[in-house]
Protein backbone atom coordinates (compact mmCIF):
# COMPACT_ATOMS: atom_id res chain seq x y z
CA UNK A 1 0.00 0.00 0.00
CA UNK A 2 1.37 3.38 -1.04
CA UNK A 3 0.64 6.52 -0.03
CA UNK A 4 -2.50 9.17 -1.45
CA UNK A 5 -1.22 11.12 -3.73
CA UNK A 6 -1.31 15.19 -3.39
CA UNK A 7 -3.75 16.57 -4.98
CA UNK A 8 -1.92 19.37 -5.34
CA UNK A 9 1.93 20.68 -6.38
CA UNK A 10 1.82 23.31 -3.49
CA UNK A 11 3.99 21.03 -0.96
CA UNK A 12 5.98 18.88 -2.56
CA UNK A 13 7.00 17.01 0.88
CA UNK A 14 3.95 15.22 0.84
CA UNK A 15 4.46 14.24 -2.30
CA UNK A 16 7.43 11.85 -1.31
CA UNK A 17 5.83 8.60 0.58
CA UNK A 18 9.12 7.67 2.11
CA UNK A 19 9.87 11.29 3.38
CA UNK A 20 6.07 11.70 4.69
CA UNK A 21 6.41 8.27 6.83
CA UNK A 22 9.27 9.56 8.08
CA UNK A 23 8.18 12.71 9.26
CA UNK A 24 5.32 11.19 10.94
CA UNK A 25 7.81 9.05 12.80
CA UNK A 26 8.62 11.91 14.63
CA UNK A 27 4.85 13.08 15.26
CA UNK A 28 2.90 11.80 18.55
CA UNK A 29 -0.73 10.81 18.35
CA UNK A 30 -1.69 15.00 18.80
CA UNK A 31 -0.13 15.91 15.87
CA UNK A 32 -0.92 13.03 14.17
CA UNK A 33 -4.88 13.93 15.09
CA UNK A 34 -3.71 18.07 14.45
CA UNK A 35 -1.71 16.63 10.14
CA UNK A 36 -5.17 14.68 9.99
CA UNK A 37 -7.75 17.49 10.41
CA UNK A 38 -6.67 19.72 7.58
CA UNK A 39 -7.79 18.25 4.75
CA UNK A 40 -9.03 14.65 3.89
CA UNK A 41 -6.47 13.78 2.00
CA UNK A 42 -4.34 14.48 4.86
CA UNK A 43 -6.71 12.57 7.39
CA UNK A 44 -5.98 9.61 4.59
CA UNK A 45 -2.42 9.50 4.77
CA UNK A 46 -2.76 9.38 8.91
CA UNK A 47 -4.94 5.88 8.34
CA UNK A 48 -2.46 4.64 6.19
CA UNK A 49 0.25 5.23 8.37
CA UNK A 50 -1.52 4.32 11.90
CA UNK A 51 -2.48 0.83 9.77
CA UNK A 52 1.20 0.49 9.06
CA UNK A 53 2.38 0.85 12.52
CA UNK A 54 -0.35 -1.61 13.89
CA UNK A 55 0.60 -4.12 11.11
CA UNK A 56 4.55 -3.32 12.66
CA UNK A 57 2.41 -4.23 15.90
CA UNK A 58 0.78 -7.18 14.97
CA UNK A 59 2.58 -9.20 12.47
CA UNK A 60 5.03 -10.17 14.45
CA UNK A 61 2.67 -12.27 16.62
CA UNK A 62 -0.14 -12.65 13.78
CA UNK A 63 0.18 -13.69 10.17
CA UNK A 64 -1.73 -10.26 9.26
CA UNK A 65 -3.67 -7.37 11.67
CA UNK A 66 -7.05 -8.35 11.10
CA UNK A 67 -6.35 -12.05 12.47
CA UNK A 68 -5.04 -9.63 16.15
CA UNK A 69 -8.44 -7.55 15.78
CA UNK A 70 -11.25 -9.73 15.05
CA UNK A 71 -9.88 -11.67 18.10
CA UNK A 72 -10.24 -9.02 20.15
CA UNK A 73 -13.73 -7.70 18.45
CA UNK A 74 -15.13 -11.58 19.09
CA UNK A 75 -13.45 -11.47 23.03
CA UNK A 76 -14.30 -7.50 23.80
CA UNK A 77 -10.82 -7.47 24.47
CA UNK A 78 -8.09 -5.19 23.98
CA UNK A 79 -4.35 -4.95 24.08
CA UNK A 80 -1.90 -2.64 26.41
CA UNK A 81 1.18 -2.60 27.82
CA UNK A 82 4.47 -1.02 25.36
CA UNK A 83 2.66 -2.26 22.72
CA UNK A 84 -0.24 0.40 23.05
CA UNK A 85 2.39 3.04 24.02
CA UNK A 86 4.40 2.42 20.71
CA UNK A 87 0.91 3.74 19.16
CA UNK A 88 0.91 6.70 21.11
CA UNK A 89 3.95 8.42 21.05
CA UNK A 90 6.39 8.68 17.80
CA UNK A 91 7.75 6.05 16.38
CA UNK A 92 11.14 7.00 16.45
CA UNK A 93 10.88 7.56 20.71
CA UNK A 94 9.81 3.87 21.27
CA UNK A 95 13.24 2.45 21.31
CA UNK A 96 12.81 -0.49 23.38
CA UNK A 97 12.40 -4.17 22.62
CA UNK A 98 8.86 -5.37 22.68
CA UNK A 99 8.90 -9.07 22.92
CA UNK A 100 5.39 -9.99 23.93
CA UNK A 101 1.84 -8.89 23.55
CA UNK A 102 -0.62 -8.20 26.48
CA UNK A 103 -4.00 -9.20 25.93
CA UNK A 104 -6.81 -8.01 28.52
CA UNK A 105 -10.03 -9.99 28.24
CA UNK A 106 -13.37 -10.35 30.59
CA UNK A 107 -13.68 -13.16 32.35
CA UNK A 108 -16.65 -14.52 30.48
CA UNK A 109 -14.86 -14.43 27.39
CA UNK A 110 -11.63 -16.29 28.78
CA UNK A 111 -12.68 -19.76 26.92
CA UNK A 112 -12.98 -17.86 23.68
CA UNK A 113 -9.92 -16.38 23.60
CA UNK A 114 -7.92 -19.42 24.65
CA UNK A 115 -9.28 -20.60 22.04
CA UNK A 116 -8.58 -18.06 19.15
CA UNK A 117 -5.35 -18.30 20.41
CA UNK A 118 -4.56 -22.36 20.17
CA UNK A 119 -6.20 -22.17 16.40
CA UNK A 120 -3.22 -19.97 15.64
CA UNK A 121 -0.68 -22.36 16.96
CA UNK A 122 -0.24 -20.81 20.94
CA UNK A 123 -0.38 -23.10 23.78
CA UNK A 124 -0.27 -22.33 27.62
CA UNK A 125 3.36 -21.88 28.83
CA UNK A 126 2.46 -20.78 32.07
CA UNK A 127 -0.68 -20.90 33.67
CA UNK A 128 -2.53 -19.37 36.62
CA UNK A 129 -1.67 -16.17 38.93
CA UNK A 130 2.04 -14.97 38.62
CA UNK A 131 3.79 -11.94 38.49
CA UNK A 132 0.81 -9.74 39.71
CA UNK A 133 2.35 -8.09 42.62
CA UNK A 134 2.77 -4.84 40.26
CA UNK A 135 -0.97 -4.54 40.09
CA UNK A 136 -3.97 -4.27 42.61
CA UNK A 137 -5.34 -7.99 42.61
CA UNK A 138 -9.08 -7.44 43.16
CA UNK A 139 -9.84 -7.22 39.16
CA UNK A 140 -7.49 -9.69 37.76
CA UNK A 141 -8.66 -13.18 37.75
CA UNK A 142 -5.79 -15.05 36.30
CA UNK A 143 -2.67 -14.40 33.90
CA UNK A 144 -1.73 -16.93 31.39
CA UNK A 145 1.34 -16.68 29.55
CA UNK A 146 0.75 -18.56 25.75
CA UNK A 147 4.02 -19.22 23.35
CA UNK A 148 4.33 -20.63 19.57
CA UNK A 149 8.03 -21.22 20.05
CA UNK A 150 9.03 -17.60 18.74
CA UNK A 151 6.26 -14.55 20.50
CA UNK A 152 5.16 -14.89 23.45
CA UNK A 153 1.59 -13.22 24.72
CA UNK A 154 -0.05 -12.55 28.01
CA UNK A 155 -3.25 -12.91 28.58
CA UNK A 156 -4.60 -11.01 31.69
CA UNK A 157 -8.02 -11.88 32.91
CA UNK A 158 -10.35 -9.72 34.18
CA UNK A 159 -12.59 -10.26 37.30
CA UNK A 160 -15.39 -7.70 35.70
CA UNK A 161 -17.33 -7.52 32.55
CA UNK A 162 -14.74 -4.76 31.20
CA UNK A 163 -11.61 -6.10 30.08
CA UNK A 164 -9.74 -2.57 30.78
CA UNK A 165 -10.61 -3.14 34.76
CA UNK A 166 -6.88 -3.75 36.13
CA UNK A 167 -5.22 -1.41 33.56
CA UNK A 168 -6.59 1.71 35.57
CA UNK A 169 -4.52 -0.26 38.32
CA UNK A 170 -0.91 0.14 37.08
CA UNK A 171 1.43 1.36 38.80
CA UNK A 172 2.10 4.11 36.33
CA UNK A 173 0.05 6.17 34.42
CA UNK A 174 2.64 5.81 31.40
CA UNK A 175 1.23 2.53 30.57
CA UNK A 176 -2.57 3.22 31.24
CA UNK A 177 -3.17 3.37 27.29
CA UNK A 178 -4.58 0.55 25.08
CA UNK A 179 -6.13 -0.30 21.80
CA UNK A 180 -9.36 -2.53 21.08
CA UNK A 181 -10.27 -3.50 17.95
CA UNK A 182 -11.09 -0.38 16.16
CA UNK A 183 -10.30 2.45 18.59
CA UNK A 184 -7.09 3.83 20.69
CA UNK A 185 -7.27 5.28 24.31
CA UNK A 186 -4.29 7.50 26.42
CA UNK A 187 -6.31 7.78 29.66
CA UNK A 188 -3.24 10.82 30.51
CA UNK A 189 -2.41 12.46 27.33
CA UNK A 190 -0.95 15.22 28.90
CA UNK A 191 1.62 13.92 30.88
CA UNK A 192 2.37 10.92 28.43
CA UNK A 193 2.68 13.41 25.42
CA UNK A 194 5.39 15.04 27.50
CA UNK A 195 7.48 11.85 28.46
CA UNK A 196 5.92 12.18 31.84
CA UNK A 197 3.75 9.96 34.50
CA UNK A 198 2.53 10.02 37.80
CA UNK A 199 3.01 7.11 40.31
CA UNK A 200 -0.45 5.10 41.03
CA UNK A 201 0.35 5.12 44.89
CA UNK A 202 -2.88 2.53 45.44
CA UNK A 203 -1.36 0.09 43.07
CA UNK A 204 -0.15 -2.13 46.23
Amino acid sequence: MTLPSPQTSEFPLFANGDLLQLVFEHCDMKDLINFAATSTTNAARIQWYLRHQLNVICTPFFPTTMHLTNILSACDAIVSGSMALCLVLPANACNWQTSDLDIYVPRNNQVQLYNLLHKHHYTIIRNGNYNVENYSPSTIFTVTTFGNNQKVIDVIVSTTALALSPIFQFHSTAIMNFFSADSLYCTYPSLTLHHRAMINTTSH
